[in-house]
């Protein structure tokens, strides 16, 4: 009998971020980044803000209740769209070597045994192999305004000196960013 409006975002993004910052630290510490498959797995990152503005406009928006809106950014982004659009941010070039899910998989279940924060888990590998999109301009339609798009939004990564991203990549915890207990 609680009134409710869901919204659920397809990839969140902004300081502190466990999805664009891992790949940030990847793309930062080493010259060649493994990415899972293809590559090709489409995500529509939505800023942290953005989102925050849409929760603030659902509560004000009595024709959403009883509804569960997919939120995402203005564009569908591959994952090495994304690599592309961090290296781009630091002004770097990387190679990406495309890693076969199941090889990725072994390694990951390997880092998971012997870190105590690795930088991916298999079950975040799972979400990476499923497309996380909906329509581009539901925000838009939706809320009255256009998100903002992740080239040109993240220069926060700039704050992760090399150290830093090393560390991150090799599953020591981010001293930047609190812990979550797994909930990220």
């Amino acid at each position: 009998g609680v009134p409710y409006t869901i919204l659920r975002g397809s990839t969140l993004f902004g300081p502190g971020d466990g999805f664009v910052g891992t790949l940030a630290a990847l793309v930062k510490a080493f010259p060649v980044v493994p990415v899972p498959g293809k590559g090709r797995t489409l995500y529509q990152p939505l800023h942290v803000q953005d989102m925050a503005r849409c929760v603030a406009a659902a509560l004000k928006l009595p024709e959403l209740r009883g509804q569960i809106l997919d939120l995402g950014g203005p564009h569908h982004l591959t994952h090495d769209t994304i690599l592309d659009i961090i290296a781009g941010t630091y002004r770097l070039r990387r190679l990406k070597l495309h890693v076969p899910l199941t090889l990725m998989r072994g390694m990951v279940a390997i880092m998971e045994r012997v870190s105590p924060h690795p930088p991916a888990t298999l079950h975040q590998l799972g979400m990476l192999s499923v497309d996380s999109v909906t329509e581009l301009d539901l925000v838009e339609l939706t809320f009255g305004f256009q998100p903002r798009p992740l080239d040109g939004s993240i220069d926060y990564i700039r704050d992760i000196s090399y150290w830093d991203a090393l560390k991150l990549s090799l599953g020591f915890p981010d001293r930047r960013r609190p812990q979550r207990d797994g909930l990220e």
